[in-house]
């Protein structure tokens, strides 16, 4: 998506990506990180995920996992004016890491002490960073061919 005189400076790259919801990784399969989880395994998604969080660097090994895996998902999520981009990355790791549902997640990261919460969302932080590290330098790339 553009903004105002944005459309005919060719080198300009959009501030906000967007790709069809049913191409977005997160959605697969059968609803991915949205889905409902069952019943039965609700304690064992909260207590993976607190597990997972509470550990920054195997938390940040599985949100830049998302990075790779999930590039439509990232773009859309992560260039998104007003979400929660720690959370969205954190909820993606989680997901495919130890395949909870997003509800199931923040369940788990309520289970956190105020030092692991803060421990994550600076790995979460790291994580973000790289996206945009990967990005600029993508971009930049983009510019040496002329935007091609």
């Amino acid at each position: 998506m553009f903004n105002k005189n944005e459309i005919t400076d060719t080198n300009l790259v959009p501030l906000r990506f967007c790709h069809p919801w049913h191409e977005l990784e997160e959605y697969q399969p059968d609803g991915g990180m949205w889905r409902i989880p069952v019943t039965s395994q609700r304690e064992q998604f909260i207590e993976a995920t607190a597990e997972l969080m509470a550990d920054p660097q195997r938390f940040l090994k599985a949100m830049l996992r998302a990075l790779d895996e999930w590039p439509k998902s990232c773009d859309v999520a992560l260039t998104t004016p007003g979400l929660n981009r720690r959370a969205w990355i954190g909820h993606a790791g989680c997901y495919l890491d130890t395949e909870s549902p997003e509800e199931t997640t923040r369940l788990g990261w309520h289970q956190l002490d105020p030092a692991e919460q803060w421990a994550a969302n600076d790995a979460a932080d790291q994580a973000i960073y790289e996206w945009a590290r990967r990005r600029s330098a993508e971009q930049q790339q983009l510019s040496l061919f002329g935007g091609m």
